[in-house]
């Protein structure tokens, strides 16, 4: 009787443990440069804007793609394609308002080319989004 029971139990701890290895996605957490947690979805486009600027500086996304800038900065963030302060080369790239730390803006970039861009609320950090 003995015997069967740890026969049993045997099967249960390999099975068991089969089954959480195989699943490793379970138990992973990942964050990116900015210590901010994410999946390994690589279809997740995540721009971080810091205190020393965004992160990353520059992204290549293909059209129709949406991008998350998240504000992890001291001061508040408004998004705005280049040249400040008119936002004329992506008009529709404009946030037209802020957001405080911890807050975030998306925007799906559907025209192909490179667009600077820059935060409306602090000169002399900009990035770009390169569209294909």
């Amino acid at each position: 009787m003995n015997k069967y029971i740890l026969g049993g139990a045997g099967v249960f701890i390999v099975v068991g443990v089969f089954f959480f290895t195989s699943r490793s996605e379970l138990w992973t957490t990942t964050t990116n440069d900015a210590g901010i947690f994410g999946s390994n979805d690589t279809t997740t486009n995540l721009v971080v804007y810091t205190n020393d600027g965004f992160n990353p500086a520059e992204l290549t996304v293909k059209a129709g793609t949406e991008v998350t800038f998240l504000n992890q900065s001291d001061i508040k963030m408004w998004m705005a394609s280049a040249p400040h302060p008119t936002h004329t080369l992506y008009p529709d790239f404009d946030e037209k308002t802020y957001v405080t730390k911890g807050g975030s803006y998306s925007f799906t970039f559907n025209k192909v080319g490179t667009h600077s861009y820059h935060n409306h609320m602090q000169l002399g950090k900009y990035g770009k989004i390169i569209v294909e």
